[in-house]
């Protein structure tokens, strides 16, 4: 939530509203979780397990915190 904070606060333009979320623990009450903290800010989460096997911005994302 920190990161996507920072984010917003940066006033980064983004092409996409989605933002995309691996998750290791329950996904739907993590999505709740989100949907609720950034209520207003048109943002779609989707928040799956294996997520950065699935998604490519989760999967670049994922070797980027790996370096």
């Amino acid at each position: 939530m920190e990161m996507i904070w920072a984010v917003l606060h940066a006033g980064v333009t983004i092409d996409t509203d989605t933002c995309y979320v691996d998750t290791v623990g329950m996904p739907d009450a993590y999505r709740q979780k989100l949907e609720r903290v950034f209520e207003g800010y048109n943002i779609n989460f989707v928040v799956e397990k294996k997520a950065d096997a699935k998604y490519a911005p989760c999967s670049a994302a994922s070797v980027v915190a790996k370096e």
